[in-house]
């Protein structure tokens, strides 16, 4: 088999004691909280807990063979606020502003509002922290300027300081050296600016971010090391105390800020019980176990060929069988099968006194008629019409059927008549190499009435295209950015990954374990995995601890692939954080390998 390894961008996970705010690129993604009383919960955006960005959507093609495709996981965590080395306070100066959490507040519309925002910088190793620096990206809905003259040079880029233009200010403060036990402390103050149209801000109700997050980098004993703080959020309302302030949901509109998104319910989401019987459904896609053979329940796809006095219906009657542009699409190395309908019907002034349907069929393919299937619908007087004739023709190989009733007889006006075919792949491994092959053509009705003799040839033939195995496959999101604010069990949609294609597909996972600190110490994140359409779906099949996705038995598929219907698989995350956990940076990196095949 060949491999032939395609890199690109990770599935992250950023998860850290502070505020859950909602970063400012990336698609924010719905969180739950796993509650035992009532099961899993769903998070609003801003929320006490915790949310999660998927970033990264990529796509990629892989004929017969494989490509493979690195993840990346990490995570930062500072719950403890004395031995951070970096935090952020959020300190309202305004009397209208409503503090609802540490990095949460409320406030009215149209009024000049002001914080005073203090980042402190400590060192609580015991040996020195160098080349320490500190930035912050601030959102366009505020002025910001720096108050005092912290330790170091602090100094603020971009931005407006009259507050007149929506421009994002950032603050760049280079410390230097900080010694074992010593601090710094740097404060910037806030302030709401005006709008495009010279209102002032905040214009109108949405959830604005003050911040991004700060983000702290140093060397200690040589080794570069970051740290990231949580950010803060405002609620805008018309009346700010119109608001709850236990962190309950919101009902809020979002303004118009890249990456953040609307307050909602919080539903419980259900866990229904699983579903014994039938294939295995992961996500969209159906998981196939046999070898092909025709199902009689599966068989929507048809193309036909039609005139008033003569039907010809081709129904795919096995799963691997798709329509595009008016063609069949199989892939090669595999049986197919279909049932074929051939309908006829007197639209004439007087009865048909004679009458041949005929048509062929390629060479590779097999015909059967299909017993108890003939049948003539006439008054008074119905039937099973005359017998259909099916042979081979040893010049072309093609298999040429007729159904003739010039010996016999009669079709009154308004009659009606059909019979069935069984067309089958003639070798059980299908065709053999890719191409365009002929499924049928040559289908003719002639016919003879009192008064005059005629023949309907259908057009065009239907047609076969045979293609090798081969998948096109989408992922919505390679990366994956988790904030916690407060421990307990989270999950999220990590990706939705979508394939089209020929053949069958299996996916495989590789290197995949809890998340495991940077520094090297034992301490890890207890990590699952887990695939369904939701996490009712998911608790049904059981999450699967990250070690153990690497395990042959936890692979996916095959999945019987379609060249136009996509079939959607759902990998879903779910982390446990502790309050235990200590400040550290934590990684994790797997690869998932997908392979496309012809059997």
């Amino acid at each position: 088999m060949m491999r032939r390894p395609i890199v690109f961008a990770a599935v992250a996970g950023l998860l850290l004691f502070g505020l859950a705010a909602i970063p400012a690129r990336g698609n924010s993604l719905t969180v739950y909280r796993l509650d035992p009383p009532s099961g899993w919960v769903e998070l609003p955006p801003v929320n006490p807990y915790a949310t999660a960005v998927g970033e990264g959507p990529l796509q990629g093609w892989s004929n017969a063979g494989s490509v493979s495709w690195p993840v990346r996981a990490t995570a930062t965590f500072e719950p403890d606020i004395e031995k951070a080395e970096l935090t952020v306070d959020f300190i309202p100066v305004s009397r209208d502003i409503r503090p609802n959490e540490a990095r949460l507040f409320i406030a009215p519309l149209g009024q000049r509002l002001e914080w005073r925002v203090v980042i402190t910088v400590r060192n609580p190793n015991d040996v020195a922290m160098r080349d320490v620096r500190v930035r912050d990206e601030f959102g366009p809905a505020f002025r910001v300027t720096l108050a005092g003259r912290p330790h170091g040079d602090a100094r603020i880029e971009g931005g407006d300081p009259r507050g007149s233009l929506r421009l994002q200010a950032d603050l760049v403060w280079d410390i230097g050296d900080l010694a074992p036990g010593e601090a710094a402390r740097a404060e910037v103050t806030a302030v709401t600016g005006r709008d495009g149209h010279g209102n002032q801000q905040f214009s109108r109700e949405g959830i604005y971010s003050i911040d991004t997050g700060a983000r702290l980098t140093y060397t200690i004993a040589g080794k570069p090391q970051i740290r990231n703080a949580a950010s803060g959020s405002v609620i805008a309302r018309k009346r700010a105390d119109a608001l709850r302030g236990d962190g309950t949901p919101f009902d809020v509109t979002p303004a118009p800020i890249a990456g953040e998104a609307a307050g909602g319910e919080s539903p419980v989401v259900p866990v229904g019980p699983l579903v014994a019987g039938g294939g295995l459904q992961v996500g969209g896609a159906s998981i196939v176990r046999d070898s092909g053979e025709a199902s009689g329940g599966v068989g929507t796809r048809d193309i036909s060929r039609t005139d008033p006095r003569l039907i010809v219906t081709a129904a795919a009657k096995t799963p691997n069988i798709a329509e595009d542009a008016g063609q069949f699409v199989v892939p090669c190395g595999e049986y197919a099968e279909w049932e074929v309908t051939v309908s006829i019907s007197c639209t004439a002034d007087s009865r048909l006194r004679r009458w041949q349907v005929g048509l062929e069929f390629g060479p590779e393919l097999w015909v059967e008629e299909v017993p108890g299937s003939r049948d003539i619908v006439a008054h008074p007087d119905p039937g099973t019409g005359p017998p259909v004739e099916i042979a081979r023709d040893p010049a072309s190989g093609k298999f040429k059927v007729t159904w003739n009733s010039s010996w016999s007889g009669v079709l009154p006006f308004g009659a009606s008549g059909q019979f069935k075919l069984k067309v089958y792949t003639a070798e059980p491994s299908g065709y053999e190499s890719p191409g365009t092959f002929t499924f049928c053509d040559n289908m003719t009705l002639s016919y003879e009435t009192v008064s005059e003799s005629g023949t309907v040839a259908l057009s065009p033939p239907i047609l076969i295209q045979a293609e090798g195995g081969h998948a096109n496959v989408s992922l919505g999101a390679t990366r994956l950015d988790w904030r916690v604010r407060k421990g307990g069990t989270y999950a999220a949609l990590a990706t939705e990954m979508s394939f089209t294609g020929t053949g069958k597909l299996a996916i495989q996972f590789d290197g995949f374990a809890d998340l495991a600190r940077l520094d090297g110490g034992a301490a890890t994140i207890a990590t699952w995995y887990g695939f369904g359409d939701d996490l009712g779906a998911v608790e049904s099949s059981g999450w699967i601890a990250a070690c153990d996705l690497n395990l042959d038995a936890n692979s996916r598929g095959p999945i019987r692939l379609d060249p136009t219907t996509p079939a959607l698989l759902r990998m879903w995350s779910k982390i446990t954080v502790g309050e235990e956990d200590s400040s550290c940076e934590y990684e994790d990196v797997g690869v998932v390998t997908f392979i496309a095949s012809n059997n």
